[in-house]
């Protein structure tokens, strides 16, 4: 395991992730196997999670007591800064493997009230309207997740919620959005040229 240091505005955290990289991952894999859904891109911190936390920073006085569902948590690190401004979060990752480590992350950052679950937004375990506020970052990059993704968000959110989705512009990223409208969901979109951190 590899342990690195972010600091987001004026809160330093560690985070633990495994040694390998991404693309060394990627170089070991059968160039004829097009099947990814196992492929673990939770082992990276993902401009988009940065951004994220810049985010929930910024609306710190609006989601303090308020209950949150990180989609995706990855590493833990948007689930971590969701915590330490107040809210109520439950952290949710298809991967046990991800989860396990974030949850270690939490722990060593002392921050211990995050609920992490594994579970797939495919298959819902969750009550109807649950969450005052539901975010993701970099989580629409398969097409075949749109949909999913996007019933699970109207399924989840309390009708006066808010969906916070931080993701690189990529194509098919406007299909999605109109997904979200046509699931009864009203979409604002705000671009930024990049994020200043240099430990992405």
């Amino acid at each position: 395991m590899n342990t690195v240091k972010f600091k987001i505005e004026d809160i330093e955290l560690l985070i633990e992730r495994p040694k390998d990289d991404l693309d060394s991952l990627i170089d070991r894999l059968d160039p004829l196997d097009l099947d990814r859904k196992g492929f673990p891109y939770w082992i990276e911190i993902w401009p988009s999670s940065i951004f994220m936390c810049l985010w929930l920073l910024k609306q710190k006085d609006v989601i303090k007591g308020k209950i949150c569902l990180d989609m995706g948590c990855g590493l833990g690190l948007t689930s971590i800064i969701a915590s330490i401004c107040g809210a109520k979060v439950l952290a949710i990752d298809c991967f046990f493997e991800a989860l396990k480590l974030s949850k270690k992350n939490a722990k060593n950052n002392n921050v211990f009230s995050v609920f992490w679950v594994q579970m797939d937004w495919n298959f819902v375990g969750i009550k109807r309207s649950s969450f005052d506020f539901m975010f993701g970052s970099d989580i629409v990059y398969e097409k075949e997740s749109f949909k999913p993704i996007a019933r699970f968000v109207r399924f989840c959110l309390k009708p006066e919620g808010k969906f916070w989705l931080s993701t690189p512009k990529r194509k098919g990223t406007s299909e999605f959005f109109l997904l979200l409208k046509d699931h009864g969901l009203r979409y604002v979109q705000k671009g930024i040229r990049s994020v200043n951190n240099n430990n992405i």
